[in-house]
């Protein structure tokens, strides 16, 4: 399932430096999905820093700590398979 957060509606007092912030967060997704957890988790950061209170860059963030650790095996597509609710 993929999941969109439509931004058309900000504006810079609602969403500061939006596009600074968009730029680091496609950064931090390609690196991710190209298994460059370590690389990904420096962008997250990047991106996190311009919107400190973004939760799904903080979730990106533990994702990649868990997959330097445990590396995802070779077929993996990028999806975060749940194994509890």
């Amino acid at each position: 399932m993929r999941i969109h957060e439509i931004l058309d509606f900000h504006d810079e007092k609602s969403f500061p430096q939006l596009p600074e912030f968009l730029q680091r967060y496609r950064l931090a997704m390609d690196e991710y999905l190209g298994r460059r957890f370590k690389d990904a988790t420096a962008a997250f950061e990047e991106a996190r820093s311009l919107r400190p209170e973004d939760k799904v860059c903080a979730m990106y963030i533990e994702r990649c700590a868990h997959y330097l650790n445990e590396p995802p095996p070779p077929d993996w597509n990028g999806v975060w398979v749940l194994s509890e609710k």
